[in-house]
């Protein structure tokens, strides 16, 4: 991995590098409803609301988990965290593991970081994944400390960078999870869409414009969904199986041992799983979660367990970690 202050401009970059390449901009906290293309007007995402204008957002993108890093394991292979086996923000992945979906966008990633806070617009450094011409690029960016302004200047500044040196190219921006800041704090041990609810942006040359996707979609399947756009640019990508998305929340186990929480969305709603059942209607394309739910649910529940059954739910945490320990939800006192 190569660690940088910035990418560059249009100087900075050399010489255009021929064919086909693919930029993916990784952001690890941005909640969905802080972009002006997702609602928050007036805007103060002018950078990435181009973005969506260029090509498609999809307004009910979740995330598979509400820690960083294991979002990020399932962006990058693919596979859910029963799959993977990455449950916890403390535990790092071992190696940027990627999926076999990246073969048809040219092999093997080259990914830089950029910290937002030490982004400096004069003084960038040479950023080797793009001047060596690497055809997949992935840009991680930590937000820690970095209002959402600046965020979007940093992102309009790579973009620009990055077109002006490749041209018009295959491209994605992703939250891996949103922020519970000026939320009820309780948010970042449950399954709400402070969490789970992350933008999700895709375009392509010869792609459509300006079109929303209203679907359920997991941000596990951005690989899917970009390795159909570079065959067909124009067609509609696939989402996943009944359009549910599968998450769960570690937070509580990693930090108190609490009981981790499991849970879906699909397009009427998200239930979710701790001692009990808890089911949360969908009100457009917002979930809240802080209702006290009725809890007996056993179709959602039959609906939950069939889907941790399809992926082979285990990997990650010890079996007895979901039936011991109280349940989030009913700490909160002690939690915060």
């Amino acid at each position: 991995m190569i660690w940088l202050l910035g990418l560059g401009c249009v100087g900075l970059f050399g010489d255009s590098v021929e064919g086909q390449a693919t930029l993916l901009m990784v952001i690890d906290r941005l909640r969905a409803d802080q972009l002006g293309a997702y609602g928050n007007l007036p805007t103060d995402t002018p950078s990435m609301d181009s973005l969506a204008e260029r090509g498609t957002f999809y307004t009910r993108a979740y995330t598979p988990s509400s820690a960083a890093e294991p979002a990020r394991s399932s962006v990058y292979t693919g596979r859910l965290p029963p799959e993977h086996g990455h449950r916890l923000d403390s535990q790092r992945a071992e190696t940027a593991a990627f999926g076999s979906w990246v073969g048809a966008l040219g092999g093997q990633p080259c990914v830089t970081k950029i910290y937002v806070t030490k982004y400096e617009k004069n003084s960038f450094e040479l950023d080797k994944c793009v001047t060596g011409g690497a055809q997949f690029v992935v840009v991680e960016l930590s937000v820690e400390g970095a209002g959402i302004g600046v965020l979007d200047e940093v992102i309009g500044d790579v973009s620009r960078g990055w077109e002006a040196h490749r041209g018009s190219t295959l491209g994605a921006l992703v939250g891996l999870v949103g922020e519970a800041s000026d939320l009820r704090q309780e948010a970042r041990f449950l399954l709400t869409d402070d969490l789970l609810r992350v933008p999700l942006i895709t375009w392509a040359p010869g792609g459509r414009t300006e079109w929303q996707d209203d679907r359920v979609v997991s941000t596990a399947r951005l690989g899917t969904i970009l390795s159909v756009l570079q065959e067909q640019p124009s067609g509609e990508a696939p989402i996943g199986v009944d359009d549910l998305a599968y998450h769960e929340s570690t937070r509580g186990y990693d930090e108190v041992r609490a009981r981790p929480l499991r849970g879906y969305t699909g397009r009427e709603g998200r239930y979710v799983e701790g001692e009990f059942g808890r089911w949360y209607p969908a009100r457009g394309e917002v979930v809240r979660g802080f209702e006290d739910p009725e809890s007996g649910y056993p179709e959602k529940a039959r609906k939950l367990n069939a889907l941790v059954d399809s992926i082979e739910a285990g990997q990650g945490l010890p079996s007895e970690a979901w039936s011991e320990g109280p349940d989030p939800a009913n700490l909160m006192e002690s939690l915060l």
